[in-house]
């Protein structure tokens, strides 16, 4: 794999609500931007890093409602990477 250069300010973003959670409540958190620049190696990597369990889901053009849906299936069957 490449090295993971740069995104200081937002791998330090993503740590201070990894650090929020550590009161026992869980974080949700949305990411959204133009195609290509990198979103999901950001995530993967700070995902990587820290060692703890995660949730990855890519929204899709589907309809929010059948996104929801699928995204709580895949939740429940343990089919989330």
């Amino acid at each position: 794999m490449n090295t993971f250069i740069g995104r200081t300010r937002e791998l330090g973003g993503l740590q201070g609500l990894l650090e929020e959670t550590r009161s026992g409540q869980g974080v949700l958190v949305s990411m959204r931007g133009r195609r290509q620049v990198g979103k999901s190696r950001l995530v993967s990597e700070f995902v990587e890093a820290a060692g703890v369990p995660s949730a990855f889901f890519t929204a899709s053009r589907q309809p929010a409602t059948v996104e929801l849906t699928q995204f709580l299936e895949a939740a429940r069957t343990g089919g989330i990477e």
